[in-house]
């Protein structure tokens, strides 16, 4: 890629669960954060918990990876009754709160865009979300030949630059509670990369 594309920092948040990557490109800062959350729904609950501080930034934000659990039921299709798990209202939490977007879906809203298939039930379970400053071009799943889990492609450009500067500002007051949201801002800010 070249010297254009510097990686600035790695941070396993939950090895083997959570990757945190900060990047630059050009000039423009990224943060790619990778998931592969638990089968189990309490296991899954608690990654999920976990993903929170590292979406607390200024950069882009690029999410994915395999949820194991579903946001809305039409990302299902079973002979049984589609419910949505505790895990899943964290998923949409975070989507909505965090602003990001579906790039999949973005793109394919009437497709059904099932990720992973055992022959009798098929879900969407794999997502790749990006903050609202990226622009999706395209997005597509691909079957591959070592998984039972299709890929997410998608293409992405920047939107127009975002100018930073004084402006309103909120913080949820809770989050002040939360040791790890403390935690990853002070380390954050140390650096000078929140």
């Amino acid at each position: 890629i070249g010297q254009d594309f510097i990686i600035q920092r790695v941070q396993r948040v939950i090895d083997g669960r959570i990757l945190c990557i900060d990047v630059s490109w050009f000039g423009s800062k990224f943060r790619v954060i990778n998931v592969y959350c638990p089968v189990e729904l309490q296991e899954r609950v608690a990654v999920l918990r976990e993903l929170q501080p590292p979406l607390l930034c200024s950069k882009e934000v690029i999410l994915g990876g395999d949820f194991n659990c579903l946001v809305n039921k039409k990302d299902k299709q079973t002979t049984s009754t589609v419910r949505l798990d505790s895990s899943s209202e964290i998923l949409q939490n975070i989507i909505k709160d965090f602003r990001l977007r579906d790039a999949y879906r973005s793109k394919n809203p009437i497709l059904p865009g099932y990720t992973w298939s055992n022959g009798r039930t098929h879900s969407r379970i794999d997502f790749l979300l990006t903050s609202m400053g990226l622009q999706v071009v395209d997005a597509g799943t691909t079957p591959v030949f070592f998984s039972d889990h299709h890929k997410i492609e998608c293409s992405v450009t920047l939107k127009d630059i975002i100018q930073k500067g004084r402006g309103s500002w909120k913080l949820n007051i809770s989050l002040l509670q939360d040791e790890k949201v403390v935690s990853e801002f002070r380390v954050n800010s140390t650096i000078g990369s929140p």
